[in-house]
């Protein structure tokens, strides 16, 4: 009879636990709580209760119990008693237990903001310098310099608070440090501007960049552990007339790699992309301004198309996630490592699926459409307002009506707007001036759902965010449009007349089910 995992699981489980009584080890299934404990431990590095899945947990005497998740764990214990002075005794407790538990003791450690910036004076410059080239656990900050302690506490506020970008700013007396969350910026911290200098220093050193230099535009990247979790984040510093400026964009692979069906998507659409990344060629556009999203809808199309018999290769500026399975080529213009040139080489390196981060000359855009209607399957995106919008763009580019009607199969238009919190939800009934300015007249009688604002949102009334998407499926009547030398309107009306699903309409969807309200979409669109 066949076993499920759950089953061999349970067996294990109960193998280690009699093992662990007949060692005369005990086994707990919770946590006490001991303050005293963190105190103690304050000056072990996080990263070691990680890589080991040991922690602390309580007391006795000169004794100190430990929570293991593996009996053959001996060496981490008997430096943990020896650097603490300590006698250890194991305690035997589930992994997810014990992960819960040093991400407890992480948020606790970080939570001195205040007391941080008070002490911002005291930093001297080589302690800024101090493991410069070390990439530790981000929460290993005990017995750091405060100014290094602050950065720290910056990147990790920003990833608790769900930030894609952090921006620092020299204000006056003050630095503003922003972050951008779900799509909109919001005031953090105001160190003082004593600090900026070191601030700014830090962060070059950390992003790898040359700390003298102060009149040129710099970037860089970090790479450093949050627990578990591996973080990446991208750093461009510019000057301006008071002082340094810098955005951080943080690269959270956990956050991106999602699936098509998690983006928000229509069901025609999830069912055209997946559709089109069957075929052996075509050319699939994605539209949109920047930060509306759509890298991570071409991750989501690329991760449903199989890595074992196709060969993929992606052509990004800069590349954000290093993704397995993947051929990953980062352009560099100043050496001449263009879109196009890079498009080039790629086509002779035998690609079935090709991922092009943007169209946005004409040499490209040729190479592209060539490429698709050549045999292979070709992603991109493109800066455009509308899926209609995009075909323009390409005849703008100089690329010839019968190419694109040959090449194109597709385009998909998107926005990101943000979602209703969930713990503060009231029925509401918008403007009639927003509803006359979106036109939907037809909505003035009904109620809809809208976030008051609470602790969880941050006082906002939204959290978290989904997208709004229209799906151009390049079918025989637009393909005609496209020959007959239609200009966008016509192929506009034409859609039109066939119920075309547009960007508004996905949005007020979404309006009508509760997930956004009428003000977000008209703020998007």
């Amino acid at each position: 009879m066949n076993r499920n995992n759950k089953d061999i699981f349970q067996e294990n489980l109960l193998e280690i636990q009699a093992e662990a009584e007949s060692l005369g080890i005990e086994t707990k299934t919770g946590f006490p709580e001991n303050s005293n404990i963190k105190k103690l431990c304050a000056d072990i590095p996080v990263s070691f209760f990680i890589r080991y899945k040991i922690f602390p947990f309580d007391e006795k005497g000169e004794i100190i119990r430990v929570a293991v998740c593996d009996l053959s764990t001996i060496r981490p214990l008997e430096y943990l008693g020896t650097s603490l002075r300590r006698d250890i005794q194991p305690v035997l407790m589930s992994r997810e237990l014990i992960l819960e538990a040093i991400n407890g003791f992480e948020q606790d450690t970080l939570d001195e903001s205040k007391e941080v910036i008070k002490d911002i004076g005291k930093t001297s410059g080589s302690s800024i310098l101090l493991s410069s080239a070390q990439r530790n656990d981000l929460l290993d900050i005990a017995s750091q310099p405060p100014i290094i302690k602050l950065v720290n506490i910056i990147l990790f506020e920003a990833i608790k608070a769900r930030a894609t970008d952090i921006h620092i700013q020299p204000e006056g007396e003050t630095i503003s440090v922003r972050y951008r969350v779900d799509g909109v910026l919001n005031e953090a911290l105001t160190p003082p501007i004593e600090s900026h200098n070191a601030i700014i220093s830090r962060i070059k050193v950390m992003a790898g960049m040359n700390v003298t230099e102060r009149r040129l535009p710099q970037d860089g990247r970090i790479s450093f552990h949050l627990g578990v979790r591996q973080i990446e984040v991208r750093v461009s510093i510019i000057p301006t007339i008071h002082g340094e400026r810098v955005v951080m964009r943080i690269l959270d692979k956990d956050n991106l790699l999602l699936q098509l069906e998690e983006l928000g998507m229509q069901d025609y659409v999830i069912s055209f992309i997946k559709q089109l990344i069957l075929r052996p060629n075509g050319l699939l556009f994605i539209a949109g301004p920047t930060g509306s999203g759509k890298t991570t809808t071409l991750y989501a199309a690329l991760s449903k198309i199989s890595h074992t018999d196709r060969n993929i290769v992606t052509i990004e500026e800069p590349v954000e996630y290093r993704l397995d399975g993947l051929s990953q080529i980062q352009v560099k213009p100043d050496i001449g490592m263009t879109f196009a040139a890079g498009l080039r080489s790629v086509l002779r390196q035998d690609p079935d699926v090709v991922m092009v981060g943007e169209v946005r000359d004409s040499e490209t855009a040729r190479i592209a459409v060539q490429a698709s209607i050549t045999g292979h399957l070709v992603l991109s995106t493109v800066h455009t307002a509308t899926a209609v919008e995009a075909l323009s763009r390409l005849f703008d580019l100089g690329v010839e009506r019968y190419m694109v009607q040959s090449s194109i199969s597709g385009v998909i238009a998107q926005r990101l707007v943000r979602t209703n919190c969930k713990h503060c939800l009231e029925k509401t009934k918008p403007s009639l001036a927003l509803l006359k300015e979106i036109g939907w007249e037809e909505g003035m009688n009904a109620e809809f759902m809208k976030g008051k604002g609470c602790p969880e949102c941050l006082g906002t009334g939204y959290k978290g965010r989904t997208g709004i998407f229209e799906g151009l499926i390049i079918d025989d009547k637009v393909r005609s449009a496209i020959s007959e030398t239609l200009g966008i309107k016509e192929i506009t009306t034409i859609l039109n007349k066939r119920n075309y699903s547009d960007l508004k309409m996905s949005g007020l969807e979404k309006v009508c089910t509760g997930q956004t309200t009428v003000d977000e979409v008209l703020r998007v669109l």
